[in-house]
């Protein structure tokens, strides 16, 4: 099983990312949809993030002048863990330890200026990536650390995301304004378009408070999309689009100058819960300013079963008797595993914390060496954990 993060920001909105998991999905309404309405009062409840997830794993990167990163984009399976970061793409081995650079930022043959697409195949072979600008995608065998003949990408447009179908074909999300005449496509190793489903152009609307689309390998290879600008989330199957959740969400209220409102992104499915995130937004827009500024970040779960929606406060995990709250971020990857990712400074107070609780001689035991092994200077720390 493999796992992809992405945990880029754009404005107020960040790129999320859910996954497959073994477990079938929640069964839909018999309108085939489910349902889920945010416009009542919603009330809260903590949440711990083991109640859904099998044993979490703790995963520190090892730190030097050539692997050191400020923050963990990129993806984690069963082999490699790959670093995706602004300035270089860096390769690590499952437990951590640095394997070499795969690519640096830069104008040369295998160089980057931004990717805006990639994956990586179920086996572990290769990391496919796109290069804003480039007629074609990168190919990186992992187990040789080199890179092999590139795919041709015939259609030139800037991209969001894209995912491996099989050996034989990917597919493709462009940027919604990017002019692409593709809502989605599907390419072959050549480069040819084989499918997809076409869209009316779409023009930029001006100010804008949305999120970037959920784009990623739902439970059966099929892809699960969810619109930057839709109250819908669609299962992709071939050429086929199917409704299968529909988020009902206040309309933004505007006053004078000041728009406010809130945008939700679906996050992920577990055996009985799917995981939103809801950003607050406000606008204030005037002949001569524009101010767009993100007010809260927070997370609900609905339960499939009661069919009863909450506000996850506080949201927080166990890591060995280690009580910790989740980051304002977090992702829901492919193979439907939770990421959280903390500082080292961040993660040394939680455990200093935990220390001064009672604990049991184990635990104490382990939460001391952890303690005494980690630095404050240590590259950002992962627990990782695969949803039931």
């Amino acid at each position: 099983m493999r796992s992809k993060v992405i945990a880029t920001i754009l404005i107020l909105g960040t790129i999320a990312i859910i996954g497959c998991q073994e477990n079938p999905p929640p069964k839909v309404d018999q309108g085939g949809i489910i349902k889920i309405d945010l416009t009542q009062d919603i009330p809260e409840k903590p949440f711990i993030i083991n109640s859904i997830t099998g044993d979490l794993r703790l995963i520190k990167l090892e730190a030097n002048s050539n692997s050191f990163i400020k923050y963990f984009n990129g993806f984690i399976g069963k082999k490699y863990i790959i670093s995706i970061n602004q300035d270089k793409v860096i390769l690590f081995s499952s437990t951590g330890t640095y394997k070499g650079t795969i690519a640096n930022y830069g104008k040369g043959p295998n160089d980057f200026i931004g990717i805006d697409g990639w994956d990586v195949d179920s086996e572990e072979h290769f990391l496919y990536f796109h290069d804003y600008g480039r007629t074609y995608i990168n190919k990186f065998n992992l187990k040789t650390e080199s890179f092999e003949d590139n795919i041709p990408f015939k259609n030139k447009v800037r991209i969001t995301n894209l995912q491996l179908i099989n050996d034989t074909s990917i597919c493709v999300l462009p940027y919604v304004y990017s002019g692409s005449e593709y809502l989605f496509y599907y390419q072959n190793l050549s480069g040819q378009i084989t499918g997809g489903i076409k869209k009316e152009p779409t023009s930029h609307k001006g100010p804008w408070a949305g999120r970037s689309p959920v784009f990623s390998k739902g439970t059966d290879k099929s892809i699960l999309f969810h619109p930057s600008e839709s109250d819908t989330v669609f299962r992709i199957t071939n050429n086929n689009l199917e409704s299968i959740i529909s988020i009902l969400n206040p309309e933004p209220q505007k006053k004078g100058n000041v728009t406010t409102g809130t945008n939700v992104a679906f996050h992920a499915i577990s055996k009985n819960q799917i995981i939103l995130r809801r950003t607050y937004f406000e606008i204030l827009q005037t002949d001569k300013t524009l101010g767009i500024n993100s007010r809260k970040i927070e997370y609900l779960t609905f339960d499939t079963g009661q069919k009863v929606v909450s506000i996850i406060n506080p949201f927080y995990l166990d890591y060995s008797g280690i009580r910790i709250l989740c980051p304002m971020i977090v992702n829901f990857i492919n193979d439907n595993q939770f990421v959280a990712v903390y500082q080292a400074v961040d993660f040394k107070n939680f455990m200093n914390e935990a220390l001064i609780k009672e604990l049991d001689s184990k635990k104490r035991s382990l939460i001391m060496r952890l303690n005494e092994e980690t630095s404050e200077n240590d590259n950002p720390l992962i627990i990782v954990g695969s949803l039931n």
